[in-house]
């Protein structure tokens, strides 16, 4: 069985303009960049629908979204008719 809590050194490129944003984070919120780096990608993988006890690749299913809006009610037949036009 592998260690959940286990890591490996990776590499990846950004943005530099992103991580002066996390050094600054890290900073303020006293830890690492790796932290908020960890942090962020498991939240990323957990709102993607991503748990941590799935093998690679095996998404669970994403959940329903927010119903769809109804449609408006029908008119009451209460409502005055439009007036009709009178010709000269």
């Amino acid at each position: 069985m592998t260690d959940p809590n286990k890591k490996t050194p990776r590499s990846f490129q950004c943005r530099d303009a992103l991580w002066v944003r996390f050094e600054q984070m890290a900073q303020e919120l006293e830890c690492s960049v790796d932290y908020l780096i960890n942090d962020a990608m498991k939240q990323y993988a957990r709102q993607r629908g991503y748990s941590a006890g799935q093998p690679a690749g095996a998404a669970a299913p994403l959940p329903p979204g927010p119903p769809s809006a109804a449609p408006p009610p029908p008119r009451s037949s209460k409502a005055p008719p439009p007036p009709s036009r009178s010709g000269p």
